[in-house]
């Protein structure tokens, strides 16, 4: 017998009983279909996007451990159906000489041929409406984000904007600004256009950072995403969501943030945007915030979230006021957020900004959450704030992210050019500094041969720049974050010698 007569005789005896094989291959093929469209909807990128998004991942996860239950059950009890009903047929066989070895063979090649007939055809049924199922999905929770802010909603804020000359929400007419149902559904209906127009903005925004990340992690490179702890009053989070922050009857907020005086301002630092309802965020475990990192935390590669010890406590200044002088500390929601955070999305590659005046209980926090916290070399040195406060290498766990500066502070030589002389030369001593090799090179090496699990330097302090290259400077506007890097300053002869300090300090592989 050639090796083709068991498959032909296994397909003449599929055919001869297809009204007890037909129903068979039909739910084989659904039930692929089905494991199919939940496993890709499980894992489907935009899932993570939609408010309980997280949750719906983990059903469908286990939905696919029931279809794979059933599949054996079933399989286990038709086969035992269909070998009965075919006692008959095997009899017959056995006269003409099969013996149980040929039956075996016909059998598997059945097998095989039921098999190759269910998988492709439920893959590709599969394939078609997983992405139905996308859409249904996306349409029965109207596209609303794991973090209260949809793509739509968006669009709609946006065109409201434009509409409104880019006044301020709370500046648009009171039903807009209150957000009527019916009025938000003409906007929708006669500015339709406008609104496609920033979802295709916001779609190709989107399609070019996965392909810039996806180049940079080709790279062995990560992105580290900074994560605000506030957001703006003329924001689509508060115009969308305002009873999630501290607002009065007129949709105005009643205290704004900041922080208090310090050596750099005797005033404080007037930040100004609206607090959150912490208690109101609390009645729904923390959705709003939960979703928020869940995004961050897929778009970015590691989230570092600013102003860490605002978790603790916060800084509440009279919505008005000109300075922080008369702002007061209130209680945050500290470890009942993060536990929320950690129980619908896992463990997630987190860095918390913990700089600043730290209490005891911002430093158990920030020991509760398991997070590493920042070390700056700047502020170990400065007095006009920390006063060392622990920032010194000296004083550094493993456990930890190290910088010289942050896009916060001047740039190394600007700091030199600016702190008080008895703390730079404190540094100076400290590092033993000289000018033949530079300062920044001497506190950059300091940092790399620290016990810091991680260390990173701005771009501006492997160039050797001053304060004109910084890029920020709190709680002022102008001329922030316009430094850029012009062609050619990072030459080969400047990344062999970052390369061989990352090999002599044991930072790369």
């Amino acid at each position: 017998m050639g090796i083709g007569f068991y498959p032909h005789l296994a397909w003449d005896s599929i055919r001869k009983n297809r009204r007890f094989y037909l129903p068979y291959i039909l739910t084989c093929t659904g039930m692929v279909m089905m494991f199919y469209i939940i496993a890709f909807l499980a894992g489907d990128p935009l899932l993570k996007t939609i408010r309980g998004g997280s949750f719906m991942a983990e059903m469908l996860g286990m939905g696919t451990y029931v279809i794979m239950i059933f599949a054996v059950l079933f399989l286990f009890y038709t086969n035992s159906f269909l070998m009965k009903k075919r006692k008959k047929e095997f009899g017959l066989y056995n006269v003409l000489g099969m013996g149980k070895g040929n039956l075996a063979r016909i059998l598997f090649w059945e097998s095989v041929q039921i098999a190759f007939i269910s998988l492709t055809a439920g893959l590709m049924f599969g394939i078609v409406f997983a992405k139905l199922g996308e859409l249904a999905m996306m349409y029965a929770i109207k596209g609303e984000n794991n973090y209260n802010i949809t793509v739509n909603t968006e669009a709609l804020f946006m065109t409201l904007k434009d509409t409104h000359g880019g006044c301020s929400w709370w500046q648009w007419e009171d039903e807009l600004k209150r957000r009527d149902h019916l009025a938000i559904d003409k906007v929708r209906e006669t500015m339709a256009e406008q609104i496609a127009f920033w979802k295709v903005l916001q779609y190709f925004f989107f399609r070019q950072w996965k392909s810039l990340k996806q180049y940079v992690n080709d790279k062995g490179i990560d992105f580290i995403g900074d994560l605000p702890i506030y957001v703006s009053q003329d924001s689509v989070d508060v115009w969308a969501h305002p009873e999630l922050f501290q607002l009065d009857e007129n949709l105005m907020p009643k205290e704004v943030s900041g922080c208090p005086p310090d050596g750099f301002s005797a005033t404080g630092q007037l930040w100004g945007n609206p607090l959150f309802d912490w208690d109101k965020m609390a009645e729904d475990d923390y959705a709003w915030w939960v979703g928020r990192i869940d995004y961050f935390c897929h778009i970015y590669d590691v989230l570092r979230i600013d102003h860490f010890r605002g978790f603790d406590s916060y800084f509440a200044i009279p919505y008005g006021a000109e300075t922080a002088k008369d702002g007061y500390w209130k209680q945050g929601p500290g470890m009942k957020l993060f536990n929320a955070v950690e129980a619908k999305i896992g463990k997630q590659p987190i860095i918390a900004e913990d700089l600043g005046f730290l209490t005891d209980s911002v430093k158990k926090l920030l020991a509760d959450s398991g997070f590493p916290g920042m070390k700056v070399f700047e502020l170990g040195f400065d007095s006009r704030d920390t006063n060392g406060n622990g920032y010194q290498p000296h004083n550094f766990i493993r456990d930890c992210v190290a910088y010289t500066g942050t896009h916060d502070n001047d740039t190394i030589q600007g700091w030199f050019a600016s702190a008080d002389p008895v703390d730079t030369e404190w540094a100076r001593e400290y590092f033993r500094l000289t000018k033949e090799e530079g300062y920044h090179w001497g506190m950059m090496r300091a940092l790399w041969g620290s016990v810091a699990d991680t260390a990173i330097v701005q771009a501006q302090d492997l160039l050797g720049l001053g304060s004109e290259a910084r890029m920020n400077e709190p709680s002022t506007v102008g001329r922030n974050w316009q430094w850029r890097a012009l062609p050619g300053v990072f030459t080969e002869e400047l990344a062999q010698k970052i390369h061989r300090m990352m090999v002599l300090y044991e930072r790369v592989n």
